[in-house]
C-alpha cells in the first residue's frame, strides 16, 4: 500500500487507497495493522489509550484507525490511518442511485460491504503480532458498535 502523510497542527494522518478487488481486502487490512504497529502506536503514550478504534464510514467509503480510551468521549489521537475503499464507494454510489431500492435493501447491501471490510480487518489482525496485546472496537458511522476482537479487557 502506498501511504501518504497529511499533517495538520495536531494530527498526522497516514492515508491510502485500498485495492478494488475484494480478494485484496485482507492484504490492505494487514498493511494497516503493520502501519499501526510501526507508526501509530509508538507515537502515543500507553497511558493515553487502551483500545484501537476502527471506524467505518460507508458514505465516504473510508476506514479510520486510531488509538482511543474507553469510554470513548472525544478523540485524543495524534496519529491515525485512513483508507479509502473504492469497492465500498461503488456499492454506496450504486445504492444511492437506485431509486427502486428501499431502506431495508439499501442497509443490507451497505451492511454486507462493511461486513466484508471488517472481516478482513479481523482476519488480518488475528494473523498479526498485535492480536495478543490489543483490543479493537469497530464502529460504523462512528456510533454503531459492530464488533470487538483481540485481547479481552481486564
Amino acid at each position: 500500500m502506498d501511504w501518504t502523510q497529511n499533517t495538520t497542527e495536531d494530527l498526522l494522518a497516514f492515508e491510502a487507497e485500498a485495492d478494488e478487488e475484494v480478494a485484496e481486502q485482507l492484504a490492505c487490512a494487514a498493511a494497516v495493522w503493520a502501519l499501526a504497529e510501526r507508526e501509530l502506536l509508538p507515537r502515543h503514550g500507553s497511558e493515553e489509550w487502551d483500545v484501537l478504534r476502527l471506524e467505518v464510514w460507508p458514505g465516504s467509503a473510508r476506514t479510520i484507525l486510531f488509538p482511543a480510551r474507553e469510554p470513548y468521549e472525544q478523540r485524543t489521537d495524534r496519529v491515525l490511518a485512513q483508507v479509502h475503499w473504492p469497492g465500498l464507494q461503488a456499492t454506496w454510489d450504486a445504492c444511492e442511485s437506485d431509486d427502486a431500492l428501499d431502506d431495508e435493501a439499501f442497509d443490507a447491501r451497505i451492511g454486507a460491504a462493511v461486513d466484508s471490510i471488517v472481516r478482513a480487518f479481523r482476519d488480518a489482525f488475528e494473523q498479526s503480532s498485535l492480536r495478543d496485546r490489543l483490543r479493537v472496537d469497530c464502529y460504523s458511522y462512528g456510533e454503531e458498535h459492530l464488533c470487538s476482537f483481540g485481547k479481552s479487557p481486564p
